[in-house]
């Protein structure tokens, strides 16, 4: 079995939305759409997840990206091996503030 790889942009999420478990431990929901076209060979694109009815479920911006394993966007199929690694250019320009 192959690993699904992702790529998450911290400095994109919201971080209140954030939320914490009985435990302490801090999680966050994120969702998967497929991907029509890709530059890089993504099969999908990535959003934070809100709760229903929830108004910054509108405006969720894209968070990352996530490749299936022998899977690719029409769109690359014949251009680019599955095994080829997804380019990852942008680094956080601050300081990371993520409680965890």
């Amino acid at each position: 079995m192959k690993p699904i790889r992702i790529k998450i942009n911290l400095s994109k999420l919201d971080k209140t939305a954030f939320f914490e478990s009985r435990s302490g431990d801090k999680w966050l929901d994120l969702v998967a759409w497929p991907t029509k076209e890709s530059r890089f060979g993504e099969t999908h694109s990535l959003k934070q997840s809100y709760p229903a009815g929830d108004e910054r479920a509108k405006g969720s911006p894209f968070v990352g990206s996530l490749t299936l394993p022998d899977a690719q966007p029409s769109s690359q199929a014949a251009t680019l091996p599955s095994n080829q690694p997804i380019p990852f250019n942008q680094q956080p320009t601050e300081a990371d503030d993520i409680p965890f």
